[in-house]
């Protein structure tokens, strides 16, 4: 599965464009979010003089991990590609570069894009209810029984305090 492209023949045409599908090899492994397998790529390809602009979407499924109930889903994510490339660029650190012979690899934007789009907390719906924290219950499927007594807790002198 090649991440690499071939554009010498658009860096001397400006405004030449062509288009590409392929498949990337995308691996992510987050706390609650992981994606094993391939991104499906469809962008074009412009020559811009000293370089290449690549626009369009990269497809993926995304295993979710609920933030309250740690119940596993695994949901669709499409994002957008804009990325330029250049055979000289200003700064290395910043900008993508086109190869000596005419490549480019477009494996490290597709990752990028892909992670920064990831739900930083996921959840499986708005409403979730989560665990309870003292038995672990999922509270979304089964309400929870109770636990004990609450005079054990520290606080249970202060239980009372605005009673009248």
């Amino acid at each position: 599965m090649a991440t690499r492209l071939l554009v010498s023949d658009l860096l001397t045409r400006l405004g030449a464009t062509r288009r590409e599908r392929l498949d990337v090899p995308i691996d992510v492994s987050l706390i609650q979010a992981s994606i094993e397998g391939e991104a499906v790529l469809d962008i074009r390809i412009s020559g811009i003089g000293d370089g290449v602009i690549v626009r369009g979407t990269a497809a993926v499924t995304v295993r979710y991990s609920c933030n309250r109930c740690l119940v596993e889903w695994d949901e669709p994510l499409e994002v957008g590609i804009d990325q330029v490339y250049r055979v000289e660029p200003e700064d290395t650190d910043v900008e993508m570069t086109v190869d000596a012979t005419g490549w480019i690899d477009v494996g490290a934007t597709v990752h990028d894009e892909i992670v920064l789009a990831l739900e930083p907390v996921p959840l499986c719906t708005p409403d979730c209810r989560g665990l309870c924290p003292e038995c672990g219950s999922d509270l979304n499927t089964e309400p929870c029984a109770g636990h004990g007594e609450a005079s054990s807790s520290p606080f249970a002198a202060l239980e009372h305090l605005f009673d009248s």
